[in-house]
């Protein structure tokens, strides 16, 4: 009888591991896409994030732009991958959790050396309404004299100003722009980002204004 009582508490603490460890669930939201011209190639159905692997092709150039409006509607847990045991229905952002306001990440790779980038010049509009960054910083390494320094320079984010040359066909030139701006819903889609000030090159055409589609996303975890 012992051994039977020992062997149904052994089975209970088993249980109630897997109870704890073995859980799993699914988030789900609504994020921003850019693209330029038609956004027919977007994907209409949930899927894993699209954002991060993401380029649109302008000219000679390869860009990837992102917002920090990335947007969760829903979050289901369940235990032992089968029993629900918490769901978050709430809209909430999750992108960039060291600002409440609009970043906008611009990553961009040229083969045209005549091509530069002003990022102060980048212009985010919502109905039609301008409004310039209030802070721009690249994200390059940087020497201890405060210079790119491709060699030995530490990783990092740094504010800058004025134009950067995009000569380098081989580096990744990224940027951080940050507006005085609440974060808008993905579901907007009333929102442009205008790079025809910042991108250009001596008697080249202006640069493109880029603009945003609500695509869903899903993502599972454990």
């Amino acid at each position: 009888m012992l051994n039977v009582i020992q062997c149904v508490r052994s089975c209970a603490v088993v249980m109630l591991c897997l109870s704890l460890t073995a859980c799993a669930g699914f988030r789900a939201g609504v994020e921003s896409i850019a693209y330029i011209g038609s956004p027919d190639d977007l994907p209409t159905k949930p899927g894993p994030s699209f954002q991060s692997r993401h380029n649109l092709d302008w000219n000679d150039v390869q860009l990837s732009v992102e917002l920090n409006n990335k947007l969760q509607t829903r979050d289901h847990t369940v235990m032992l991958f089968v029993v629900p045991t918490t769901i978050d229905p709430f809209d909430k952002f999750i992108g960039a959790k060291d600002t409440n306001k609009l970043v906008a990440y611009v990553e961009m790779r040229s083969m045209n050396p005549k091509l530069s980038f002003d990022p102060a010049k980048v212009s985010f509009l919502i109905n039609g309404q301008p409004h310039a960054p209030v802070k721009v910083s690249e994200h390059a390494r940087w020497g201890d004299d405060g210079r790119v320094n491709n060699l030995t320079g530490k990783w990092g984010y740094r504010e800058v100003t004025g134009a950067r040359s995009l000569q380098d066909p081989l580096h990744n030139y990224s940027f951080r722009i940050e507006f005085d701006l609440d974060r808008p819903s993905p579901r907007e889609e009333n929102f442009l980002l205008d790079l025809s000030q910042a991108l250009r090159s001596p008697g080249g055409e202006p640069g493109p204004v880029v603009k945003f589609k609500a695509v869903p996303w899903k993502q599972g975890y454990t």
